[in-house]
């Protein structure tokens, strides 16, 4: 009890805010829960899944299977495998969680700032502005590593009233190696947020002691648990691999998505979106409070403004290498920031705008500046949203068929096409194998890793599961491994059908045109 009083004390809550809060993570999680349920990703579900499974099943992350992802996040996946089953559905359970625990955050920092009212309205805006509604639910890492900054976010703001005292700072560190670990990109908040420091210093805020102090505050998280991950590491014998799917290949990725790590971004319409205004809103916040400590030298709340502006920036910069129009990686990008966004909106414009009109007085060129931006904030957000409640409910309607077939897509539905197809594509490989029992399976010159996890005898090739060779290829001879593991064990194949050329004394089991993959058999 005492400790209960004690939290919400530090945090300035009442019980009433507690209680809210929960009610409201308990309904986004209702509102989200029916879109778990709703279709399957065959290449993006597949590499979440496949390597969390993986571990499930006892093999050693990146020795014995492949992400490119964070080691935390594919470990967390793995426990949840454990406790719900080793299902889809388990993750996407836990990801439609976690937005729940985003939502109570976003709730309360600006509860801090607003209205219970407002901030109410800001977090279900969040909620309609999710990609989950128009597209697939994607059990992405950047939920979880996302889920970690808000709680960085959350602290600041609630602990910061100057300066953060260095226990701030090296709990903020702590969930900075936490959200590294789950999302690499995510390793860009500890140079942000040192800049932060270093600014403070350079305006005299601090001595070079404190300088000091709190920088080893700060990355004193990241060395203890990357420590842990390396003695892990080593004693599986997986440091190797490690550096070549999460550094090496990593930056492959970003280099191709990023087109060479080009610095003009995609733009697309971007003057009707929510999504460009809010960053430069904190780059117009980082330039005003860096206006402000040089001015003055009493002004503590410019300290606050100027580390949250620099929290704002380093989470938009999660933008890179996307296009503009792909905005289910801006959407997390945003879900730290975005209910306080909303409040800055709201006190910058919405509100000097009603002070204007309320004087009744010719319009000035500032009263017409914040007419034309809500205006645009409200077509931006208003067209998005229609365009997921367009979509969202057309999922509903369409992915009505529950999959029988693959043990993994229990509780999964999908159009009655898609449904009846991989409860046939599971059969047959089923059948094959069973009649076949010294053969494994293997997926050939496919990235659609989700079909390895519909029998527990697909083997994994150099760690991989399925073919990633337009990112990873000069790092691991996968093809090459790949062919000669068909030549000698002569597996199951599931192929795409421009590759049966390439696989001489098979035979055609069983063709599906509209999915454009053939499964081939041997008889030797």
């Amino acid at each position: 009890m005492r400790v209960k009083k004690s939290v919400m004390k530090i945090l300035n809550l009442e019980l009433a805010d507690i209680l809210f809060a929960v009610t409201l993570a308990l309904i986004i999680f209702l509102v989200l829960l029916p879109f778990t349920f709703r279709g399957v990703d065959m290449v993006d579900d597949g590499v979440m899944f496949k390597p969390a499974l993986d571990l499930m099943n006892g093999k050693m992350l990146f020795r014995d299977t492949f992400t490119q992802y964070g080691p935390l996040y594919i470990l967390l996946d793995s426990l949840i495998l454990r406790l719900l089953g080793p299902y889809l559905i388990s993750l996407k359970l836990w990801t439609a969680f976690i937005y729940s625990l985003n939502g109570t955050l976003l709730y309360f920092i600006s509860r801090k700032f607003t209205s219970k009212v407002l901030s109410l309205i800001f977090t279900l805006l969040w909620l309609c502005l999710s990609p989950v509604f128009n597209s697939n639910f994607y059990i992405w890492p950047n939920v979880v590593a996302t889920f970690f900054i808000t709680i960085a976010f959350f602290v600041f703001i609630y602990r910061t009233t100057t300066i953060p005292d260095l226990k701030t700072t090296f709990f903020i560190g702590i969930l900075f190696a936490l959200s590294t670990l789950s999302k690499q990109p995510f390793f860009i908040f500890f140079f942000i947020f040192s800049v932060f420091y270093l600014l403070l210093f350079f305006f005299r805020k601090i001595n070079i002691k404190y300088l000091i102090y709190a920088l080893i505050s700060l990355w004193t998280g990241l060395i203890l648990i990357g420590l842990i991950l390396l003695i892990w590491l080593i004693a599986n014998g997986a440091l190797h691999d490690f550096f070549l799917q999460e550094i090496r290949i990593g930056y492959i990725w970003g280099r191709i998505l990023g087109k060479d790590y080009t610095i003009v971004p995609y733009f697309y319409n971007p003057f009707l979106y929510i999504w460009v205004i809010v960053p430069l809103l904190y780059v117009f916040i980082l330039i005003k409070s860096i206006w402000i400590l040089h001015k003055s030298n009493n002004n503590t709340s410019a300290i606050t403004m100027l580390g949250i502006s620099l929290l704002g920036i380093a989470t938009c910069l999660q933008y890179y290498p996307y296009p503009i129009n792909e905005t289910s990686h801006l959407y997390w990008a945003l879900t730290p920031i975005f209910t306080y966004s909303c409040y800055l909106l709201y006190q910058y414009f919405f509100i000097p705008l009603y002070l204007e009109l309320k004087t009744r007085k010719p319009l000035q060129f500032r009263t017409i500046l914040y007419a034309l931006m809500v205006v645009l904030l409200i077509i931006s957000t208003s067209a998005e949203i229609s365009n997921r409640i367009e979509n969202g409910t057309g999922r509903l309607k369409t992915l009505n068929t529950l999959v029988i077939g693959p043990p993994v897509l229990q509780h999964i539905y999908t159009s009655k096409q898609d449904a009846t197809y991989y409860h046939d594509i599971y059969t047959r490989i089923k059948l094959y194998l069973e009649d076949h029992p010294s053969k494994t399976f293997v997926i050939y010159a496919s990235s659609a890793s989700m079909y390895t996890t519909f029998t527990d005898k697909s083997v994994n090739i150099l760690s991989f599961y399925a073919d990633f060779s337009g990112f990873t290829s000069g790092v691991y001879p996968y093809s090459t491994a790949l062919d000669n593991y068909v030549k000698v064990n002569k597996p199951l194949i599931l192929t795409e059908v421009k590759n049966k050329s390439r696989l001489p004394g098979y035979y055609i089991l069983h063709a599906w045109p509209k999915y454009n993959y053939i499964l081939l058999g041997i008889d030797n």
